[in-house]
């Protein structure tokens, strides 16, 4: 059964099975659990049909995210551990790919950003004694 992850929009065939089960003498509660659908999404789902008859999503403003919350977590994740490989190999391992900024910007998001260590030279004998 499909399930309401994060801000994940349900499908209409879904919302329209779920509100013919409501609309059969179901419990919200119990229609939502048959359907994998969050309890509380249910009754909000039952009272949207409701007030306007349709269950149609509304139109978003500006282009979806990508990744998920978790799943940038883990991008960011394996950044960190994998600190010396290039965004751009991170990017083609990930799926969806990513471009490299794409991932630079989650770095950035979340506070990690990578710089070139500086070179030093090193210190002879007599210098460390």
């Amino acid at each position: 059964m499909p399930r309401h992850i994060g801000n994940t929009q349900l499908d209409s065939p879904l919302k329209n099975r779920f509100i013919g089960a409501v609309q059969t003498h179901h419990n919200i509660a119990r229609a939502a659990r048959k359907y994998g659908i969050n309890a509380n999404m249910g009754y909000k789902l039952w009272k949207k049909f409701q007030e306007t008859g349709a269950t149609a999503n509304k139109h978003r403003r500006g282009r979806p995210a990508l990744f998920s919350t978790p799943e940038k977590a883990q991008i960011v994740a394996h950044a960190v551990a994998n600190h010396r490989k290039p965004f751009r190999d991170i990017g083609n391992e990930i799926t969806p790919q990513a471009s490299e900024p794409t991932i630079r910007c989650l770095m950035a998001k979340d506070g990690y950003q990578r710089r070139v260590a500086r070179k030093v030279p090193y210190l002879s004998c007599a210098a460390k004694a």
